[in-house]
């Protein structure tokens, strides 16, 4: 081969080298992956979507019902979509963002009979975290979001855990359809109103609060006590 051509095919090799390297690397426009889970107040300001569900069963599931949708700005403020109870994490399935919003914001609508406009305004949210008796470890977490104007337990439960909550007690993964979510909620058992009579049901009730993540995303995790701005109890 020439010395010209071996040294223009070599040039070529590395000017290709490069642009791989460089595209590949440095100028990716997406995060890595984090290696250990992220705490929710990080998570928080991501501009992203998270669904608050609620219902039978210690883990996340299709059947849950639909609490809101919460859309963070990123900016410390969240617009809260309320959903009515007959909204399911299956109805939401294969949709973009926007269109779950959308399609929640419209059920809500239908559902509540709203004549006048209807448009969620963005509002503060607040997280709390309340300490064990050390005072040096976290016990659980609460978001606090004022928009939120309804329960945050499925009315089909008939149980007030309290409104504009979401409580956080342990990290939750689990694949729905061709969906992973990950996030925080709580489970255990509560005694259940029966429909027909006066009496209870013990049963186990869980509450979730999830956001779509990819194979591999470690989950999110409690803040701790010395977390910067968060209110600590």
């Amino acid at each position: 081969m020439p010395k010209k051509l071996k040294f223009f095919m070599s040039t070529i090799c590395c000017l290709v080298a490069l642009t791989c390297l460089t595209g590949c690397g440095g100028a990716n426009p997406f995060p890595s992956t984090p290696k250990k889970p992220v705490p929710i107040s990080e998570a928080l300001k991501e501009k992203r979507l998270w669904i608050q569900i609620a219902g039978y069963g210690p883990e996340i599931s299709k059947d849950m019902s639909v609490q809101a949708v919460w859309d963070f700005h990123g900016d410390g403020t969240v617009t809260v979509h309320n959903a009515p109870y007959s909204v399911e994490l299956k109805d939401l399935k294969d949709m973009s963002n926007e269109e779950i919003i959308a399609y929640v914001d419209s059920e809500y609508i239908k559902k509540e009979d709203i004549k006048e406009d209807f448009n969620p305004k963005p509002a503060p949210y607040e997280l709390i975290v309340t300490t064990d008796a050390t005072g040096n470890k976290t016990k659980d977490e609460t978001l606090w979001g004022s928009a939120l104007q309804r329960n945050v337990l499925d009315e089909k439960l008939r149980l007030d855990m309290g409104p504009e909550h979401v409580e956080f007690i342990k990290a939750y993964s689990q694949t729905v359809y061709n969906t992973r979510y990950c996030g925080l909620g709580w489970s255990g058992e509560a005694d259940v109103p029966n429909v027909l009579n006066p009496d209870t049901t013990r049963k186990v009730i869980g509450k979730f609060f999830i956001t779509s993540c990819d194979e591999g995303y470690p989950g999110f995790a409690l803040d701790t006590p010395t977390t910067q701005g968060i209110t600590v109890r």
